[in-house]
Protein backbone atom coordinates (compact mmCIF):
# COMPACT_ATOMS: atom_id res chain seq x y z
CA UNK A 1 0.00 0.00 0.00
CA UNK A 2 1.54 3.62 -0.86
CA UNK A 3 1.75 5.92 2.66
CA UNK A 4 -0.23 8.74 1.11
CA UNK A 5 0.02 12.11 2.93
CA UNK A 6 -1.05 15.76 2.19
CA UNK A 7 1.34 18.44 1.87
CA UNK A 8 0.03 21.71 3.67
CA UNK A 9 0.23 23.87 0.89
CA UNK A 10 -2.05 26.93 1.58
CA UNK A 11 -4.72 26.57 -0.87
CA UNK A 12 -3.36 23.55 -2.76
CA UNK A 13 -3.32 20.12 -0.51
CA UNK A 14 -0.47 18.78 -2.66
CA UNK A 15 -0.10 14.92 -2.02
CA UNK A 16 3.24 13.65 -1.32
CA UNK A 17 4.70 9.76 -0.52
CA UNK A 18 7.74 9.76 2.26
CA UNK A 19 9.62 6.29 1.63
CA UNK A 20 11.77 5.62 4.89
CA UNK A 21 14.58 2.49 4.69
CA UNK A 22 15.68 3.36 8.08
CA UNK A 23 16.01 6.08 10.62
CA UNK A 24 18.39 7.90 9.34
CA UNK A 25 17.84 11.60 8.55
CA UNK A 26 21.43 12.05 7.11
CA UNK A 27 20.15 11.97 2.93
CA UNK A 28 16.95 12.25 1.43
CA UNK A 29 16.08 12.35 -2.42
CA UNK A 30 13.47 14.75 -4.14
CA UNK A 31 12.26 12.40 -6.79
CA UNK A 32 10.41 14.33 -9.00
CA UNK A 33 8.79 12.38 -12.45
CA UNK A 34 7.84 13.84 -15.60
CA UNK A 35 4.79 15.13 -16.90
CA UNK A 36 2.18 12.79 -16.58
CA UNK A 37 3.76 10.48 -14.16
CA UNK A 38 2.41 10.09 -10.58
CA UNK A 39 3.58 8.60 -7.52
CA UNK A 40 1.62 5.51 -8.04
CA UNK A 41 3.22 5.01 -11.49
CA UNK A 42 7.03 5.51 -9.87
CA UNK A 43 6.50 4.07 -6.47
CA UNK A 44 7.73 0.50 -7.07
CA UNK A 45 11.04 1.78 -8.32
CA UNK A 46 11.02 4.63 -5.81
CA UNK A 47 10.76 2.11 -2.91
CA UNK A 48 12.99 -0.47 -4.54
CA UNK A 49 16.06 2.18 -4.72
CA UNK A 50 15.37 3.58 -1.57
CA UNK A 51 15.32 0.19 0.30
CA UNK A 52 18.65 -0.65 -1.62
CA UNK A 53 20.40 2.64 -0.61
CA UNK A 54 19.41 2.95 2.64
CA UNK A 55 17.88 6.74 1.99
CA UNK A 56 14.93 7.67 1.89
CA UNK A 57 12.74 9.43 -1.00
CA UNK A 58 9.76 11.31 -1.14
CA UNK A 59 7.61 12.16 -4.45
CA UNK A 60 4.91 14.39 -4.40
CA UNK A 61 1.69 14.38 -7.57
CA UNK A 62 2.07 17.84 -9.37
CA UNK A 63 -0.81 19.93 -9.76
CA UNK A 64 -3.00 18.01 -12.99
CA UNK A 65 -1.48 14.73 -12.32
CA UNK A 66 -2.58 11.76 -10.29
CA UNK A 67 -4.76 12.43 -6.87
CA UNK A 68 -4.09 15.90 -7.19
CA UNK A 69 -7.53 17.96 -6.77
CA UNK A 70 -6.78 20.54 -9.27
CA UNK A 71 -7.44 20.11 -13.16
CA UNK A 72 -4.56 19.69 -15.29
CA UNK A 73 -6.13 22.74 -17.59
CA UNK A 74 -6.03 24.77 -14.86
CA UNK A 75 -2.67 24.22 -13.94
CA UNK A 76 1.01 26.21 -14.41
CA UNK A 77 4.53 25.67 -13.96
CA UNK A 78 4.73 28.09 -11.00
CA UNK A 79 2.15 26.01 -8.93
CA UNK A 80 3.81 22.76 -9.45
CA UNK A 81 7.02 24.16 -8.85
CA UNK A 82 6.03 25.92 -5.31
CA UNK A 83 4.97 22.44 -4.79
CA UNK A 84 8.15 21.33 -4.94
CA UNK A 85 9.69 23.91 -3.11
CA UNK A 86 7.23 22.77 -0.18
CA UNK A 87 8.62 19.02 -0.23
CA UNK A 88 11.99 20.24 0.10
CA UNK A 89 10.66 22.38 3.18
CA UNK A 90 8.99 20.08 4.61
CA UNK A 91 11.82 16.94 4.15
CA UNK A 92 14.29 19.98 6.06
CA UNK A 93 11.04 20.18 8.76
CA UNK A 94 11.62 16.55 9.32
CA UNK A 95 14.74 16.73 9.94
CA UNK A 96 16.63 15.83 6.44
CA UNK A 97 20.39 16.97 6.08
CA UNK A 98 21.54 16.31 2.72
CA UNK A 99 18.95 16.49 -0.19
CA UNK A 100 19.49 15.26 -3.23
CA UNK A 101 16.87 16.16 -6.10
CA UNK A 102 16.31 13.54 -8.89
CA UNK A 103 14.68 14.29 -11.66
CA UNK A 104 13.12 13.09 -14.71
CA UNK A 105 12.09 15.49 -17.99
CA UNK A 106 9.81 17.58 -16.45
CA UNK A 107 10.49 16.26 -13.20
CA UNK A 108 14.31 17.56 -13.97
CA UNK A 109 13.60 21.04 -15.49
CA UNK A 110 11.82 21.42 -12.03
CA UNK A 111 14.78 20.10 -10.55
CA UNK A 112 17.04 22.63 -12.09
CA UNK A 113 14.91 25.45 -10.79
CA UNK A 114 14.96 24.01 -7.34
CA UNK A 115 18.47 24.87 -7.10
CA UNK A 116 17.90 28.57 -7.55
CA UNK A 117 15.67 28.59 -4.32
CA UNK A 118 17.15 25.65 -1.95
CA UNK A 119 20.25 24.16 -1.34
CA UNK A 120 21.01 20.89 -2.97
CA UNK A 121 23.10 17.78 -1.97
CA UNK A 122 23.16 16.90 -5.88
CA UNK A 123 21.03 16.94 -9.04
CA UNK A 124 19.91 14.10 -11.20
CA UNK A 125 18.74 15.22 -14.43
CA UNK A 126 17.38 12.38 -16.60
CA UNK A 127 16.51 13.19 -20.07
CA UNK A 128 15.81 16.55 -18.49
CA UNK A 129 13.22 18.66 -19.95
CA UNK A 130 13.11 22.42 -20.14
CA UNK A 131 10.63 24.79 -21.52
CA UNK A 132 10.53 29.06 -21.99
CA UNK A 133 10.52 31.31 -19.24
CA UNK A 134 7.45 32.97 -20.88
CA UNK A 135 5.20 30.03 -20.03
CA UNK A 136 6.22 29.54 -16.56
CA UNK A 137 2.83 31.27 -15.30
CA UNK A 138 0.96 30.82 -18.13
CA UNK A 139 -2.27 27.97 -17.63
CA UNK A 140 -1.63 24.86 -19.63
CA UNK A 141 -5.18 25.00 -21.08
CA UNK A 142 -2.84 28.07 -23.26
CA UNK A 143 -0.38 26.54 -24.19
CA UNK A 144 0.70 25.64 -27.40
CA UNK A 145 2.26 22.70 -28.16
CA UNK A 146 3.57 23.07 -31.79
CA UNK A 147 5.53 26.34 -30.26
CA UNK A 148 6.76 23.88 -27.87
CA UNK A 149 8.05 21.14 -30.42
CA UNK A 150 9.70 24.19 -31.96
CA UNK A 151 11.24 25.52 -29.06
CA UNK A 152 13.02 22.35 -28.07
CA UNK A 153 14.84 22.65 -31.08
CA UNK A 154 16.02 25.93 -30.24
CA UNK A 155 17.69 25.64 -27.16
CA UNK A 156 21.75 25.96 -26.52
CA UNK A 157 24.15 26.18 -23.69
CA UNK A 158 23.93 30.41 -23.59
CA UNK A 159 20.28 30.64 -24.26
CA UNK A 160 18.59 32.61 -21.88
CA UNK A 161 16.48 30.41 -19.81
CA UNK A 162 16.22 29.75 -15.80
CA UNK A 163 16.63 26.61 -15.62
CA UNK A 164 20.01 26.79 -17.09
CA UNK A 165 20.92 29.87 -15.50
CA UNK A 166 19.99 27.80 -12.41
CA UNK A 167 22.08 25.39 -12.89
CA UNK A 168 25.27 28.00 -14.09
CA UNK A 169 24.74 29.46 -10.71
CA UNK A 170 24.64 25.64 -8.66
CA UNK A 171 28.72 24.50 -7.72
CA UNK A 172 27.42 21.10 -6.33
CA UNK A 173 27.48 17.74 -8.72
CA UNK A 174 25.04 17.92 -11.42
CA UNK A 175 24.61 14.18 -13.30
CA UNK A 176 23.26 14.89 -16.80
CA UNK A 177 21.53 11.44 -18.58
CA UNK A 178 21.12 11.39 -22.52
CA UNK A 179 19.14 8.58 -23.71
CA UNK A 180 20.32 7.77 -27.18
CA UNK A 181 16.54 7.03 -28.60
CA UNK A 182 14.81 9.78 -26.85
CA UNK A 183 12.02 10.52 -29.23
CA UNK A 184 10.95 13.04 -27.07
CA UNK A 185 13.85 15.29 -25.83
CA UNK A 186 16.48 16.25 -28.52
CA UNK A 187 20.21 15.94 -27.32
CA UNK A 188 20.64 19.95 -27.40
CA UNK A 189 18.82 20.37 -24.07
CA UNK A 190 20.72 17.64 -21.97
CA UNK A 191 23.92 18.96 -23.33
CA UNK A 192 22.80 22.65 -22.48
CA UNK A 193 22.34 21.75 -19.20
CA UNK A 194 25.81 19.82 -19.27
CA UNK A 195 27.80 22.97 -20.53
CA UNK A 196 26.62 25.30 -17.42
CA UNK A 197 27.24 22.86 -14.64
CA UNK A 198 30.27 23.79 -12.64
CA UNK A 199 30.64 19.90 -11.65
CA UNK A 200 29.52 18.14 -14.23
CA UNK A 201 28.84 14.35 -14.95
CA UNK A 202 27.64 13.03 -18.18
CA UNK A 203 26.06 9.72 -18.83
CA UNK A 204 24.76 8.59 -22.39
CA UNK A 205 22.64 5.46 -22.58
CA UNK A 206 22.56 3.97 -26.23
CA UNK A 207 19.16 3.00 -27.10
CA UNK A 208 17.43 4.11 -24.70
CA UNK A 209 13.98 5.66 -25.09
CA UNK A 210 12.44 8.87 -23.29
CA UNK A 211 10.76 6.10 -21.29
CA UNK A 212 10.27 2.22 -19.82
CA UNK A 213 6.91 2.18 -21.14
CA UNK A 214 7.91 2.81 -24.52
CA UNK A 215 10.31 -0.58 -24.46
CA UNK A 216 8.97 -4.22 -24.64
CA UNK A 217 11.02 -4.80 -21.60
CA UNK A 218 10.53 -1.88 -19.45
CA UNK A 219 11.93 -3.97 -15.87
CA UNK A 220 15.59 -4.41 -17.89
CA UNK A 221 15.27 -0.30 -18.14
CA UNK A 222 14.09 0.28 -14.98
CA UNK A 223 16.95 -2.05 -13.42
CA UNK A 224 19.26 0.13 -15.29
CA UNK A 225 18.05 3.51 -13.70
CA UNK A 226 17.94 1.79 -10.64
CA UNK A 227 21.70 0.86 -10.68
CA UNK A 228 22.63 4.24 -11.94
CA UNK A 229 20.85 6.23 -9.27
CA UNK A 230 21.53 4.17 -6.50
CA UNK A 231 25.69 4.09 -7.40
CA UNK A 232 25.35 7.99 -7.79
CA UNK A 233 23.76 8.15 -4.00
CA UNK A 234 26.82 6.08 -2.73
CA UNK A 235 29.33 8.23 -4.59
CA UNK A 236 27.96 11.47 -3.43
CA UNK A 237 27.79 10.11 0.12
CA UNK A 238 31.02 9.08 0.36
CA UNK A 239 32.79 12.00 -1.36
CA UNK A 240 30.16 14.00 1.58
CA UNK A 241 31.82 12.11 4.53
CA UNK A 242 35.30 13.09 3.30
CA UNK A 243 34.39 16.89 3.52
Amino acid sequence: MIPYQTLDILGDPTPWVLVKPSSSKDWAVLWLQGWGSTIESNFEIVDQIAQKSGTAFAMIDYAGFGKHSVPLPETTREQQHLEVVAAYDELKRLGYKNIIACGHSFGSYMSALLASKRELAGIILRAPAIYADSEFTMKQKDRDDATYQAFKKTVQPDSPLAALYAVQNYHGPVYVFEYGADEIIPRNIPQSYFANAAQGNYLYIPNAPHSPKMTTDPQQYNSYIETAITSILALLQQNQTKL
